[in-house]
């Protein structure tokens, strides 16, 4: 009888033996690149590697990757399952075979070969008999899909978390494939964003720059609050580091430590009363950048340094000998009714408007004028008629107002009658004789000078 349906059979198992194989193959395959990618984002991920070393690991990603092709997909296809090997593993699974089916396989070759020995007719007779006992046995039962069960499970469950994380984490996913793959330069995110922002921002001229950095001009003596908001993992404490300007690169930062409120993601700092320009930026946990830098300006307010007082008495007070005042350092204004007065206030720096406000009437101020165009003297003039209370108000060059100032007095004196009191004689009636002498004695007080005095009498 022919051989050949169990060597069909023994093909069979063959080709399944194969195809079970290159499955088993695959799912390893899947696995390594798998753990390659898992292992490489979290490499990257936690290290946040330099473009060096992921170039290293891309090249042994890639070695990897071809000795897995190599071993696991190419070489199953390249093995050799000769019959006998085939036969010996099926009588392994098949144990009532005993060793029939490999003894038939090896008679049918010998029957083939003339340096047989043995009666041909027996070996005919023995082959027959073997084909005819096995052919209605199912050899395919001898190879399952079993063993490939657990390494397709692991396969499929690591390519779904990979898969399922690039779905939910689609930014992740495309950094890796930026950093790992690509070599690019794309950053990870921080676990911790800061938010900084001036709070009270909206009261001063800023700007802003395409990288967010913000430059602010601020007046002299304003408070700046600045809030922090973490975004992400909230730390116990951020840092502010502060710069003078201008920054050199020597220059260390002063740093700021501020503490969060219990529960809260916000962190607040006030500058208070700031007189001179300087730079700050805020970080905190992994957020280490330097942006936003704000760059504040601090506009110097202008200021009264010097106030000299001309005083220029009426002619009446100089008539008795009062003279004239000049660069008089105070002021409080005090003078008589009808002095006119020039005051003169030297300013720190560049004054765009001088106004003086009278009595509180703020709707309606004094514009002074400098001296000579361009100049720091502003002259104010006016005559003492009564009194008043003034203050004054700068607004510099560079748009800074003036600190508040108090309000000072403005007192015109009244020029007082003369008392007279007659002393001699103390009665209102003295009896005399006709060429008796009346001594009379009298005394007059000014407030500034007795000018003329006339005794006026009658009979």
């Amino acid at each position: 009888m022919d051989i050949n349906p169990l060597v069909s059979k023994l093909a069979q198992v063959r080709s399944r033996i194969r195809i079970l194989l290159a499955g088993n193959s695959l799912c390893f395959f899947v696995v390594t690149i798998c753990v390659l990618i898992v292992g490489t984002f979290l490499l990257d991920w936690l290290f946040h590697l330099p473009t060096g070393a992921r170039a290293v690991l891309l090249v042994l990603m890639v070695a990897i990757m071809v000795r897995g092709a190599l071993q696991f997909l190419i070489r199953p296809f390249g093995l050799k399952l000769t019959d006998d090997a085939v036969a010996l593993l099926v009588q392994a699974r098949n144990p009532q075979f005993g060793d029939s089916l490999i003894s038939a396989i090896q008679l049918s070759r010998e029957l083939k070969s003339d340096a047989t020995t043995e009666s041909r007719a027996m070996i005919a007779a023995a082959v027959a008999e073997i084909t005819a006992r096995l052919q209605p046995e199912d050899f395919s039962k001898s190879v399952t899909a079993g063993p490939l069960l657990k390494p397709a499970l692991t396969a499929l469950l690591l390519m779904a978390l990979v898969l399922g994380y690039g779905v939910i984490q689609p930014a992740h996913a495309r950094l890796w494939l930026n950093r790992c793959l690509l070599l690019g330069g794309q950053e990870w995110p921080p676990e911790t964003v800061m938010d900084v922002r001036i709070a009270n921002l909206k009261q001063y001229r800023h700007e802003t720059d395409s990288e967010g950095n913000f430059e602010v001009w601020v007046p002299e003596g304003s408070a700046i609050l600045v809030e922090a908001i973490a975004r992400g993992v909230v730390p116990n404490a951020v840092q502010l580091h502060k710069f003078a300007l201008p920054r050199s690169e020597e220059a260390r930062p002063i740093t700021i430590e501020i503490a969060n409120q219990p529960d809260s993601d916000v962190f607040e700092y006030r500058f208070g009363r700031v007189n001179e320009s300087f730079g700050f930026f805020v970080t905190g946990n992994d957020d280490s950048d330097e942006v936003p830098f704000f760059t504040i300006h601090v506009r110097t307010a202008p200021r009264v340094e010097e106030l000299l007082v001309d005083y220029d008495l009426p002619d009446y007070i100089n008539d008795v000998g009062r003279k004239d005042r000049s660069d008089i350092r105070e002021y409080n204004v005090v003078g008589p009714r009808g002095t006119q007065v020039a005051m003169h206030f030297r300013t720190t720096s560049d004054v765009a408007q001088f106004d003086v406000i009278v009595d509180e009437n703020s709707d309606d101020p004094i514009q002074l004028k400098p001296t000579v165009e361009g100049g720091r003297v502003f002259l104010w003039q006016f005559q003492l008629d009564k009194d008043h209370f003034y203050t004054y108000r700068l607004i510099g060059a560079n748009g800074a107002p003036s600190r508040e100032a108090p309000n000072f007095n403005i007192s015109a004196q009244p020029d007082l009658p003369p008392d007279i009191a007659i002393q001699r004689p103390d009665t209102t009636t003295v009896d005399v004789t006709a060429m008796a002498t009346l001594p009379l004695k009298f005394r007059v007080l000014d407030d500034y000078q007795v000018g003329e005095i006339v005794l006026r009498w009658s009979a």
